[in-house]
């Protein structure tokens, strides 16, 4: 039950430091929603870590044994990217080329 909430914790941290709007499950998928309604462009490819769709990323998650190590693996990616930068002047996330420089964020914050 500890490790439950440790990840739960872990996951929500991640969460607001990429700036998801939510996390939730539809269809059988993780499925992480940004606050514009759209995914912010330019972003890596996350081969079969996930999906990228117009509106958000998707995540298989069923019959997956590690899916929450997935999911973390998927969120310290997207922070690392810096996909949680401030807005350019068309209200937009900034792209990679306009984020230079930034700091490998890709350890993790907790343990579980």
């Amino acid at each position: 039950m500890v490790r439950n909430l440790l990840f739960h914790v872990e996951v929500r941290i991640l969460a607001e430091k990429v700036g998801l709007a939510s996390i939730s499950s539809e269809a059988n998928q993780i499925v992480l929603r940004f606050p514009q309604g759209h995914v912010p462009g330019g972003l890596p490819d996350l081969g079969k870590l996930a999906r990228i769709g117009k509106t958000a990323i998707w995540m298989q998650y069923v019959n997956i044994p590690d899916w929450t190590d997935k999911l973390i693996e998927l969120l310290n990616q997207l922070k690392s990217y810096g996909v949680n930068q401030p807005l350019n002047r068309n209200n937009d996330y900034l792209s990679a080329s306009e984020i230079g420089n930034q700091p490998d964020y890709s350890a993790r914050t907790a343990s579980i």
